[in-house]
């Protein structure tokens, strides 16, 4: 079963304000966002791809 981001919206967990502005260029976002520590989360996600004993979900 997929969860959708409508699902979490609806029991009060509602992100899409975020959704809305990241989709934004930046001069027009009402809230910064500030990209941060992309080589050490690109190392994360190297060491979770070749993981062998990975549970995926």
């Amino acid at each position: 079963m997929e969860i959708l981001k409508t699902d979490a919206k609806a029991i009060g967990f509602d992100d899409s304000f975020i959704y809305d502005q990241i989709i934004l260029p930046e001069e027009q976002r009402s809230i910064p966002i500030v990209k941060m520590l992309r080589n050490e989360a690109i190392e994360a996600f190297e060491i979770w791809k070749r993981k062998k004993d990975k549970i995926e979900y």
